[in-house]
């Protein structure tokens, strides 16, 4: 009986055994895959590893052969100076600028871009118009380089040749009026709006500035040189109440402006309207094309010449100026540009 028991107890142990050796091969055939499946994983991630590097150099390769391109295109003539610009440019995420004033003009014909002063010199506008349009930079932070997008103060406008003689003195107001004119008697900074109010400044200039900065994002506090709103500009009495009123009314907009591209008599707000947003700078730019009557040789200069001549001898030399600005154009041509048809464009 007794050795009846042990043989069984044998067996059960043998059968044990087996289970266990059965449940080892099943474990050693579920590692056995699980370690095919890990290597084929691992040169699935060498081929994706070397892939990627083969891509890398790829693109360094392409990055390569676009700079010796576009260097040899440019030392071959192919591409101009201008056009490597715009390539470098074109990789830059530009933000428009809406509450800039005009900073320049762009030249439809030869495609590219303008300081005020180059657009007159070159003939696609006046000098009435290039003065009003530096007036307004003057005012609200300096005189625009429409390539880079920097302003700077007259003196450093007239050194980059942004401005002339002649300019640079007729702007020298409005540059006050954007750093505040300083009361002789008191000390005390006023803005452009008091200043006229105590015969301080010019009321014609003044009203300008006011216009200038109303429709390019509101008055300019002249110490901290931020911007408020017009409602804070009038209760700070930044703003004349009357003069702010007035400018909400589109008839006190005068068409001081020659658009640079119809060449139709515009008022400051139209040409904003009329301007684009240069996708280097963000900066609004006014697009030109050149048409008789305008530039350094034009008729219309010698007019100004003898106007301003005329303005020295006795007569009021900003009443002459203004005054020249219209006279200009015959009277036929006056009603028939003013009874015309604006055309917009983007």
């Amino acid at each position: 009986m007794e050795v009846e028991s042990k043989d069984q107890q044998i067996k059960i142990l043998k059968s044990q055994v087996e289970g266990t050796k059965s449940q080892v091969r099943i474990i050693e055939d579920e590692l056995n895959k699980r370690s095919h499946t890990t290597h084929e994983l691992q040169l699935r991630l060498q081929d994706y590893s070397d892939d990627s590097k083969k891509i890398n150099e790829l693109q360094q390769k392409i990055k390569s052969l676009n700079s010796n391109i576009s260097n040899y295109d440019y030392r071959s003539g192919a591409l101009s100076i201008y056009e490597i610009v715009e390539i470098i440019f074109s990789r830059m995420v530009i933000v428009e600028d809406v509450n800039s004033t005009i900073a320049g003009l762009w030249d439809v014909t030869q495609k590219k871009r303008l300081s005020i002063l180059q657009g007159f010199q070159q003939g696609l506008t006046d000098r009435a118009t290039a003065l009003r349009l530096l007036e307004s930079q003057a005012c609200t932070g300096g005189i625009c380089d429409p390539s880079s997008g920097e302003k700077f103060t007259l003196c450093d406008a007239l050194k980059r040749g942004l401005v002339d003689e002649g300019l640079n003195q007729q702007l020298q107001p409005f540059e006050q009026a954007y750093n505040g004119i300083v009361d002789p008697l008191t000390g005390k900074t006023l803005t452009v709006s008091q200043a006229a109010q105590e015969n301080l400044f010019p009321k014609d200039a003044a009203f300008r500035c006011i216009e200038f900065q109303l429709l390019t994002g509101g008055p300019i506090d002249p110490v901290t040189h931020d911007r408020v709103s017009p409602e804070e500009a009038i209760q700070r009495g930044l703003v004349d109440k009357v003069i702010a009123s007035s400018l909400k009314d589109e008839k006190h907009h005068t068409k001081a402006l020659s658009c640079p591209k119809t060449k139709r008599r515009i008022t400051f707000k139209e040409a904003l309207e009329r301007s684009v947003f240069d996708c280097h700078t963000g900066l609004r730019l006014l697009e030109a094309t050149k048409l008789h009557g305008f530039g350094a040789k034009s008729t219309f200069h010698y007019v100004w010449l003898h106007r301003s001549k005329v303005g020295s001898e006795g007569a009021n030399p900003r009443q002459s100026f203004d005054s020249s600005g219209s006279d200009a154009f015959t009277p036929q041509q006056r009603n028939r540009e003013q009874g015309g048809k604006h055309f917009l464009f983007r």
